[in-house]
C-alpha cells in the first residue's frame, strides 16, 4: 500500500512539474505573439502627417465638426496598428470616410476639390482592405503608404482652402 501511495505521489508530482513548464512555455509564446503585434509599418511609419499652417480657422470650424474628428482620428489611427489585424479598423475608417462624404460640410470646404480629395481617400481605404483580406503584406504595406500620402494631400488641401478664407478677410474693404 505505501509503494502504491508513493508511486501516486510521485506522479502528481511529475504531473505538476510538467504542467508548469508547459504553463511557462504558453506564457513566452503569448508573449512573443504580443511583441510581433506591436511592430509597425515601417515604410508608414517614417512618415508624419501633415500639420496645417491655419490651424486657429481650423480649429473654429472643420474640426469642430463630430464626423469629421472621427474620420481624421480613424485614419491617423491606422498608423499605429499592425497590418497583420489591420481590417477591422480599416472598415470603420471606411465607415467614416461615407459618413464624411455624405455629410455637408462648413462654407469653405464644401466644394469639388476636398469631395474629391475624400473620394481618393476612401478609394486607397478599399484597397488597403483588400490587401489585408489576401494577407498580401507586401501590397497592403505599399497600400497604406499610398492611404496616407493622399490624406496629408487631402490635410493640404483643406489646408490652402483656410488660408485662402483668412487672406480673403484681411484683404476685405468697406466702400462708402
Amino acid at each position: 500500500m505505501n509503494r502504491f501511495f508513493l508511486k501516486c505521489i510521485g506522479f502528481y508530482f511529475v504531473l505538476l512539474t510538467g504542467c508548469e513548464s508547459v504553463t511557462q512555455k504558453t506564457e513566452e509564446v503569448d508573449k512573443a505573439v504580443r511583441d510581433t503585434v506591436l511592430i509597425p509599418i515601417e515604410a508608414s511609419r517614417k512618415k508624419t502627417f501633415y500639420l496645417p499652417k491655419s490651424k486657429i480657422l481650423l480649429d473654429s470650424t472643420l474640426n469642430k465638426n463630430k464626423v469629421f474628428s472621427r474620420f481624421r482620428t480613424s485614419v491617423e489611427g491606422l498608423k499605429k496598428l499592425d497590418p497583420e489585424g489591420i481590417e477591422f479598423y480599416l472598415e470603420g475608417a471606411i465607415k467614416s470616410s461615407d459618413d464624411l462624404l455624405n455629410e455637408v460640410l462648413i462654407d469653405p470646404f464644401e466644394i469639388h476639390a476636398i469631395k474629391s480629395r475624400l473620394r481618393v481617400v476612401k478609394t486607397h481605404l478599399l484597397r488597403s482592405k483588400y490587401y489585408s483580406q489576401k494577407e498580401d503584406m507586401e501590397s497592403l504595406t505599399n497600400a497604406l503608404t499610398d492611404l496616407f500620402d493622399s490624406y496629408n494631400i487631402l490635410l493640404m488641401r483643406i489646408d490652402d482652402i483656410a488660408l485662402n478664407e483668412i487672406n480673403l478677410e484681411k484683404n476685405e474693404f468697406e466702400v462708402e
